[in-house]
């Protein structure tokens, strides 16, 4: 809250992925899914704002040192932030390595990259947008086991028992089926959002 009587008080973040339909409903297959019918005329699969995300583009509107950032100001990054220790995962690093980790405030953290969503501020219809992917923080223990994971050939795979695991941090093949990892309040944003903020951020790269 920035005015008002409550004002300094801060909602409690809840854990939330943007992930594909694919993904979503093959965790969650009973789900309750809102429908087109919302009484609105806009149309929902359309871009109004065709090619904003492209990199080396520009916002709407001014800021300061744009074009001075660690990163472009539109690389999609996966941000986290645990005891005012900041970090993030550019989608450009964590496309190439599908798994990387991290620690933020002395927590050990590991982020999951995996393709299939498509960007909806890309084309102007949304559905030929470029695949841009999904990703999610988790806690790498389940069942009270600390996992490692790598990547083979795309899936995300932990070392300790050969499970294969969703970018929901849900184990789907091998002796862990049915797992699921702790989520880690995170983000996705693209970096010009985040980075006015929380200019302190390390940025994780492998």
């Amino acid at each position: 809250a920035i005015v008002g009587e409550p004002a300094g008080a801060q909602l409690e973040f809840v854990a939330a992925q943007i992930v594909s339909w694919q993904d979503f409903s093959h965790s969650f297959p009973d789900a309750t899914v809102l429908n087109r019918d919302t009484g609105s005329f806009a149309s929902y699969d359309q871009n109004p704002y065709p090619y904003y995300d492209q990199l080396g583009s520009e916002t709407f509107f001014p800021i300061e040192d744009y074009d001075k950032m660690t990163l472009d100001g539109k690389e999609r990054v996966l941000t986290v932030n645990l005891g005012n220790d900041p970090i993030a995962f550019p989608f450009s690093v964590l496309s190439e390595a599908v798994v990387l980790e991290a620690e933020s405030a002395g927590q050990h953290i590991v982020a999951f990259w995996q393709p299939g969503a498509s960007s909806p501020l890309d084309e102007a219809f949304i559905i030929a947008g470029r695949n841009v992917g999904s990703a999610g923080a988790f806690i790498p223990t389940a069942d009270g086991q600390q996992l490692t994971f790598e990547s083979r050939d795309t899936a995300i795979i932990d070392t300790q028992t050969g499970s294969t695991w969703n970018v929901l941090g849900k184990a789907i093949d091998g002796p862990l089926t049915g797992a699921a990892l702790e989520p880690v309040i995170s983000a996705n944003h693209f970096w010009f959002a985040w980075a006015v903020f929380q200019p302190e951020t390390r940025i994780i790269t492998g």
